[in-house]
């Protein structure tokens, strides 16, 4: 009997202290630095002591350690937050790779809630940095380098056999609490590319195991908000939930859109949904095909997949014809585009389409492609990446960049003219640049084509077509490959007047403001308010002159277009952020 529960007391040991999957460098969890303190659960139970890598220096370290990694995001101001009913150390190590060499860069004991550590490298100041505990006191030292490799170590202070002890851990970005990581990390400042569309042992384009979206009707997002299984990064912030909408796109929670909320399909003229992933055109759920979502890899390779399959296109005129392609999310911050089929179909919308992503305003985007009509295409692949020093990120293998980089784009009149200039300071395998003007940033006009000349250099290009025009115009540029793939700039507006008989002075509101709108001619106007979505949300008409107050229950999140028209035809147009 004495031998049997021998016996059994060392099978309890064995499995009360089996080594966590982090009981090492090269087996740290990955953690995602984000706005706010996002907790990721952990456990020291069974972990042992880790050989090669510089003593701590503090918390009576015996051994017992478990390892966690992230990436410094741009700014590099972090706060690296521990909490638990325990006694804990923590240490941060920068490291190229997990094997070494590993420098200390700092070590703490009790400056968290309770006695946990926490480790504040700000550059000596709070600012942005929300989620932190109130117990924390710790000190606000040098930020750390933005892109390097951060490997975070804990253990249970004085004891190299912690047993069964739960914590949690979460690293705060305070930059992205602050407005986003920065402007360097726009939707516009990721590298796009074109790739070899994915494999057989990456599952088919209408892969097994796919939850339904729930989307049963035209134009509408999903019934409510899907979770990512993964903090996932984009354009300065990360997300771990987003909306599917039934026209070929995802948008996460600063867009405004609802559950269930209308996705009308308007051919804008751009990318017309902030804060989204899409390969945008109008199709139809309701007929039949498929929208669903899966997960496929090992985290820390993980990708979050919405599959479109065989999803008829809209209205009697493209009857027979039928989209297929995934949108992927992956957990590094990499996003890839992947069209299956898609057929041309012109009798409705003009064929419209556009493929890309979008940030915080219409001028924040990357198209790759922007069309009326767009091409047929199969068996196309596309990949975005952040900055380096935003979000550590790789795109698939084979994938080779679509390059254009501007230093300057402006439209500017002169007489009877608009001269419109740029100048380029990367230009890689670029065909041409075409020019195109809007009076309503909804349709619009090619201007002019010049080619590229393949190094950096200045473009000028003169719209002398303006007779009879008054109010604003807009211009938009596009750089341009031979495959037809290209990068929207703009759009800039020029005022073709030397007087508008309009004026508002509030371009961003905030929740429940109104916005004022002077009119300051006895004309009548025609006033009118158009959502992010492309839908007409309020229109009135009145007289000048005077000022005018249109409620601020009319403006949803997001940018609004307010289109003020004379009696004479005259539009004026005004982009208004309501945060």
């Amino acid at each position: 009997m004495k031998r049997h529960v021998t016996l059994l007391a060392v099978l309890l040991r064995a499995v009360l202290y089996a080594q966590p999957p982090n009981d090492n460098p090269c087996g740290a969890i990955t953690l995602t630095p984000s706005a706010g303190c996002t907790y990721v659960s952990g456990n020291l139970n069974g972990a042992t002591a880790t050989a090669g890598v510089p003593a701590p220096g503090c918390a009576n370290y015996q051994g017992g350690d478990v390892w966690y990694v992230f990436p410094v995001p741009l700014g590099g101001r972090v706060i690296i937050q521990v909490s638990s009913s325990a006694d804990l150390g923590m240490a941060i190590y920068s490291a190229p790779a997990c094997t070494g060499p590993f420098t200390l860069i700092e070590c703490d004991d009790d400056d968290g809630p309770g006695l946990n550590p926490t480790i504040c490298r700000t550059g000596g100041s709070s600012t942005g940095c929300t989620g932190v505990d109130p117990e924390v006191t710790c000190v606000y030292n040098a930020a750390l380098t933005p892109g390097t490799t951060i490997y975070v170590r804990i253990w249970r202070y004085g004891n190299a056999t912690p047993g069964n002890t739960p914590f949690q851990i979460c690293v705060i970005d305070c930059e992205a609490g602050g407005g986003g990581g920065g402007s360097g990390c726009n939707a516009s400042n990721y590298t796009a590319y074109s790739c070899p569309c994915p494999g057989p042992a990456e599952g088919s384009w209408c892969g097994t195991g796919c939850t339904s979206a729930g989307i049963t009707s035209d134009d509408e997002y999903s019934p409510s908000w899907i979770s990512i299984p993964f903090n996932f990064y984009f354009a300065g912030s990360t997300y771990n939930q987003l909306l599917i909408g039934a026209n070929g796109h995802v948008v996460f929670p600063p867009s405004g859109f609802t559950p269930g909320g209308g996705d009308g399909w308007v051919w804008s003229g751009y990318v017309n949904d902030l804060y989204s992933i899409q390969f945008q055109l109008d199709i139809d759920p309701a007929v039949g095909g498929t929208i669903c979502y899966r997960t496929i890899g090992t985290s820390p390779n993980r990708c979050f997949v919405v599959q479109y399959c065989n999803v008829p296109y809209f209205g009697s005129a493209c009857s027979g014809l039928s989209f297929t392609g995934e949108l992927r999310l992956c957990e590094n911050g990499s996003i890839q585009i992947n069209i299956a089929n898609r057929p041309v179909c012109a009798g409705w919308n003009g064929g419209g389409c556009y493929v890309g992503i979008v940030g915080s305003s219409s001028s924040d985007l990357w198209a790759i492609e922007n069309a009326r009509p767009c091409a047929a295409l199969t068996n196309t692949c596309y990949a975005f990446t952040p900055p380096l020093a935003c979000q550590a990120s790789v795109p698939p293998l084979g994938c080779v960049p679509l390059s254009v980089t501007l230093e300057s784009f402006t439209a500017q009149q002169e007489g009877e003219t608009v001269w419109v200039r740029w100048e380029s300071v990367v230009e890689e395998r670029l065909r041409q640049y075409r020019v195109e003007r809007s009076a309503d940033l909804q349709t619009w006009t090619e201007v002019g084509v010049l080619p590229a000349r393949g190094q950096a250099s200045q473009y000028t290009l003169a719209d002398g077509d303006l007779l009879a025009r008054a109010g604003s115009v807009f211009y938009r540029l596009w750089a341009e490959e031979a495959s037809g793939s290209g990068k929207a700039f703009g759009p800039v507006e020029v005022v073709l007047e030397a007087k508008r008989p309009v004026r508002i002075h509030q371009m961003t509101l905030r929740s429940d403001e109104s916005l004022t709108v002077e009119l300051l001619t006895g004309d009548d106007f025609q006033l009118s308010v158009w959502a992010p979505s492309g839908q007409r949300v309020w229109e009135d008409q009145v007289t000048g002159p005077g000022s005018y107050t249109i409620p601020g229950v009319v403006f949803g999140r997001g940018m609004h277009l307010v289109q003020v028209r004379t009696a004479r035809g005259e539009l004026y147009v005004y982009r208004i952020l309501r945060l």
